[in-house]
């Protein structure tokens, strides 16, 4: 069989990395639209689908037949998203390493400070930093105090 080489991918290589980003692009779509139409989609498992998908489609275009590269990509990935999304380095970490091993904990460590450079600005749990949530803990923690 032969495969036709088009600006050093191969059709096959090609294809696969079209169908990985149209995945890519449908699973931020499809979270997008669940949880801002109010819907229960959660944050965690789709972040780290999309950081899997996102270190494998940079692993499939920096042309490398390496395994170990290919998969430390992939953790980076996983570990970026999930500690950007949620502002959580250390858990994301300490996560990643217990589903993925410790074998690829320096990658998790990476994506994960990675992630968190990055992604510091916006956050999706925003509660703990809201003024509002602020006074109604110590409005609580005062009626606590006052009452022991």
């Amino acid at each position: 069989m032969t495969v036709m080489n088009v600006r050093g991918l191969n059709l096959k290589m090609r294809i696969w990395l079209e169908f990985q980003c149209t995945l890519l692009l449908g699973k931020i779509f499809a979270t997008s639209f669940t949880i801002g139409s109010g819907g229960s989609a959660g944050k965690v498992i789709p972040s780290l689908y999309i950081g899997a998908l996102s270190g494998c489609i940079i692993s499939g275009m920096v042309l490398s037949n390496d395994q170990a590269l290919h998969h430390s990509l992939v953790v980076v990935g996983m570990s970026a998203s999930l500690s950007a999304i949620g502002n959580v380095p250390m858990a994301s970490m300490v996560m990643i390493i217990e589903m993925l091993g410790l074998e690829l904990g320096i990658s998790a460590v990476i994506g994960a400070l990675l992630g968190y450079i990055i992604g510091n600005s916006d956050k999706f749990y925003q509660i703990t930093h809201d003024p509002h949530h602020k006074q109604i803990c110590e409005h609580f923690k005062s009626i606590d105090r006052d009452s022991g």
